[in-house]
């Protein structure tokens, strides 16, 4: 797996997390920056969280005023760990976020340089696409059911049947997500990655032999490179949301105490 090079940005007080493998506009937010009281502190953006929605709402503000991101462009997938991915433009600015969510959905792809897709995350890995040539992006809500039936790959599929995007063009950031030393899981789990993805790489083992640490990250690299995306176009934001509880969010660390985190992407330049 290739680590690239990231930045943490912080900007009025709200942190993001960017992967400088991918050069259009786009973010990973951590906790810093909101006004969520414990123990959603500080930025929490689930709309599910225990705590007001005019709060959620303002972490919202808060994050499009950092970085210059139009509040009304925003479109929230509407994530059921699956590997559904829909194509949208303008006609959905505001699902999910100021209006009715979309259908369900854990990705979305656009050529349209008007919309931020946008994505939320506890300890899943979020997966930016994006297709400089051909001039479109997507993103994706990415967990272990969504890994499983390869939402990274059908992101690349679905940029293809609608841009004309070939997948030699694309590149690919994985953000923070929980590591291949964190992430416990069922032996019987463990080994249908195995079988799915044909490695015995995914796993590491566990002192519990009904048990294994899973690599998510890994499985999400492979199902891209069976597609046709380059490896050396895969960059892996080596942060994990697990063990760095100062920046991140965290369900299996902190359970229903954990807020939710955004990944967001747009072709429409921050500056």
């Amino acid at each position: 797996m290739t680590f690239s090079d990231y930045t943490v940005s912080v900007k009025n007080g709200v942190g993001i997390v960017c992967s400088k493998g991918i050069s259009c506009t786009h973010g990973y937010t951590t906790r810093l920056g909101g006004v969520s009281e414990k123990p959603f502190d500080t930025l929490n953006l689930g709309w599910n969280r225990a705590e007001p929605t005019e709060t959620v709402a303002k972490n919202y503000e808060l994050l499009c005023d950092a970085y210059n991101l139009d509040i009304n462009s925003l479109i929230l997938v509407n994530y059921k760990h699956g590997s559904n991915v829909l194509a949208v433009d303008k006609s959905s600015c505001g699902r999910g976020i100021s209006l009715e969510p979309l259908p369900e959905c854990d990705g979305l792809v656009t050529n349209d340089p008007s919309v931020v897709l946008t994505t939320l995350h506890a300890d899943c890995a979020c997966l930016f696409v994006y297709n400089e040539v051909a001039q479109c992006i997507g993103i994706a809500h990415a967990g272990w059911r969504g890994i499983f039936s390869r939402i990274g790959a059908r992101l690349v599929e679905k940029m293809a049947a609608q841009y004309n995007s070939k997948p030699c063009n694309v590149k690919v950031a994985i953000s923070p997500c929980i590591c291949e030393n964190c992430y416990e899981v069922d032996r019987d789990l463990a080994n249908e990655f195995v079988k799915e993805f044909r490695t015995k790489d995914l796993i590491l083992p566990h002192k519990n032999e009904d048990k294994a640490y899973l690599n998510l990250r890994l499985a999400g690299e492979l199902q891209f490179l069976e597609c046709g995306v380059q490896k050396q176009s895969i960059n892996h934001i080596s942060c994990c949301t697990y063990e760095n509880k100062t920046l991140f969010y965290s369900y299996r660390r902190d359970g229903n105490n954990a807020g939710a985190k955004a990944g967001f992407i747009t072709l429409r330049s921050s500056t």
